[in-house]
């Protein structure tokens, strides 16, 4: 199926995820068959033309007629003392309704275009006539083995695809005011997240590890408090990321490079991790490559509801307390002393969920600060002056470190080229004291800075 991506022909794909799994997945699956189907303009109902006609496929056909007379009652307006409550699927009886304003997306059914794959030899080809009986016109007869009726296939969804006209549609970072994406091991509660969220399911959820196997961009227009406009998130939900020597099948090792592509394209990442468990090191690896790509960071503990309580000294509480986990992350994970925030979560119960977003906003407006050179340069130099002696001298005892100046190369991430008469004399301890000193003075939570360090005479 198809979803309206953007204009001037980008598009978006969404699978319904066609395929057999365990019995408890199966509801989940066809719950999101049908969210998939009343997102798109476009359905493509692919059948399978050595298999002939199947009962699935008929019951397939009968859930895209349903989402075509949902859409159809919620196009109607309410009926008047003279109309007709429901004129049924042909129109009879349908009051009309007012011109919508020139611009504004109209609701409508999806289109259907029947996909008869596998159609790989004469005789096959000529038994596709049968699915006429669908009741979605012609059949495109195609081959994906041989390559044969594809451009056929693609005319015919250029053609069905309506153009957009609400660039708030569009999919994408340079389209959205902030790309959030949500990442963590596999199982820790991203879709629920997500879905709880979006107050909808848009991600399959399921027990079973690993159910996410793409990314999934889900647009969703936020009220930033104290701004006039509202801000439009592209809100990423990825994979989990396992352990390399984990990976048995070639779909998990897509599901990395996808999650890796999300974390690169977006600009904050909300790191999902389970309360009932420790943080591991997995989960600090991560954090890291999430920072290490310049992605700012957000650490949701979710399932909190699910820690176990017990009693102590007669009152009863859970058996650690949001201190004593955060404490724990710290110490596996030191830069969230630093810079990181942390938000605690239930999904199920919706509970710190309205934290995330306005989080992921403020974030995002940090790191995407712009300091003056000259406040820069003052403020730097007083922390050299002040913590010089977190530095070397020269050998010979004559040369000691001084700034020369500095000033800031970029944004999203911060960076900062800053110059000094001679680059050795810096420590880490010192330049740790910097870094420090920068977020204390102008802030940048969440985000990793990129100090460059120079020498009088380096380029």
């Amino acid at each position: 199926s198809k979803r309206r991506a953007g204009a001037g022909g980008a598009r978006r794909g969404l699978d319904s995820h066609g395929r057999p799994g365990s019995r408890e997945f199966i509801r989940e699956i066809r719950e999101q068959a049908l969210i998939a189907m009343e997102m798109s303009d476009l359905v493509l109902l692919v059948v399978d033309a050595g298999r002939g006609l199947l009962e699935a496929d008929r019951q397939v056909a009968d859930l895209l007629r349903g989402v075509d007379r949902r859409r159809r009652r919620e196009e109607k307006p309410p009926a008047g003392p003279t109309e007709e409550a429901d004129g049924g699927l042909d129109g009879e009886g349908e009051a009309e309704s007012e011109p919508k304003a020139e611009g504004e997306l109209q609701p409508h059914p999806p289109r259907v275009v029947i996909v008869v794959n596998k159609a790989d030899n004469e005789n096959v080809r000529m038994e596709a006539a049968e699915f006429w009986s669908l009741g979605f016109g012609e059949p495109l007869v195609v081959s994906a083995k041989h390559n044969t009726g594809i451009d056929q296939l693609l005319e015919a969804i250029a053609q069905n695809i309506p153009p957009v006209r609400d660039a708030s549609l569009l999919y994408g970072r340079e389209d959205t005011d902030v790309s959030v994406a949500l990442v963590g091991r596999p199982n820790v509660g991203k879709s629920s997240l997500v879905n709880a969220i979006l107050g909808s399911e848009r991600a399959i959820v399921s027990n079973v590890a690993g159910t996410t196997r793409d990314a999934l961009d889900t647009p969703v227009l936020f009220d930033a408090e104290g701004d006039e406009v509202a801000t439009l998130v592209n809100l990423i939900d990825t994979a989990g990321i396992i352990k390399e020597k984990k990976i048995s099948e070639q779909v998990d090792r897509w599901s990395i490079m996808r999650t890796m592509r999300s974390i690169t394209r977006a600009e904050v990442a909300v790191m999902v991790v389970d309360g009932t468990q420790s943080f591991s090191p997995q989960d600090a690896q991560i954090a890291n490559m999430v920072l290490d790509r310049g992605c700012s960071l957000i650490l949701a503990v979710n399932k909190w509801d699910a820690v176990p309580l017990d009693t102590f000294d007669g009152v009863r509480r859970k058996v650690y307390t949001k201190d004593e986990y955060t404490d724990w992350v710290t110490h596996r994970f030191p830069e969230l002393a630093k810079y990181v925030p942390v938000v605690f979560t239930s999904a199920r119960e919706s509970k710190g969920v309205r934290r995330l977003m306005p989080l992921a906003v403020k974030v995002h407006k940090e790191r995407r600060k712009v300091i003056p050179t000259s406040v820069l340069t003052r403020v730097i130099e007083e922390y050299t002056d002040e913590c010089r002696g977190l530095a070397k001298t020269s050998k010979d005892g004559k040369k000691r470190l001084s700034f020369l100046f500095a000033v800031q190369t970029s944004n999203s991430p911060p960076s900062f080229e800053i110059r000094f008469n001679d680059a050795s004399l810096t420590t880490s301890e010192f330049l740790s004291g910097l870094e420090a000193r920068l977020r204390d003075t102008f802030g940048f939570r969440g985000s990793p800075i990129r100090l460059k360090i120079l020498g009088r005479k380096d380029k």
